[in-house]
């Protein structure tokens, strides 16, 4: 199934929104670094690939603007680990433990 992904960089947050629920990725952008800080995807939304579609569609938009990318989100971490394509600086730690952002369920406010 293909989602909408939208990019709202005046929240610094990636969304997908269904059924009222939104799943989202929110990031911190300074000089030439996005760093992504949360990745949150509602109970009722688990299970589709969403956080993955995020992370994603926030390194692609650093790619692609010649950004440095960084993943101090546990989630985002793992998933920049397991597709170096979208690494480029090693901004990951190889302990994800050592991470304070875990995937989380909290709703956008």
């Amino acid at each position: 199934m293909d989602y909408k992904i939208e990019h709202f960089p005046e929240k610094n947050s990636f969304e997908i929104h269904i059924d009222n629920l939104t799943a989202y990725v929110d990031y911190e952008r300074k000089e030439d670094l996005l760093d992504i800080t949360h990745t949150i995807v509602p109970k009722d939304l688990e299970g589709r690939g969403l956080g993955s579609l995020l992370v994603k569609a926030a390194f692609q938009y650093a790619m692609e603007n010649g950004l440095k990318r960084r993943a101090s989100c546990s989630f985002a971490a793992l998933w920049l680990k397991r597709h170096p394509e979208f690494d480029g600086c090693g901004m990951y730690q190889d302990d994800i433990s050592d991470y304070s952002c875990p995937i989380s369920r909290k709703p956008k406010s």
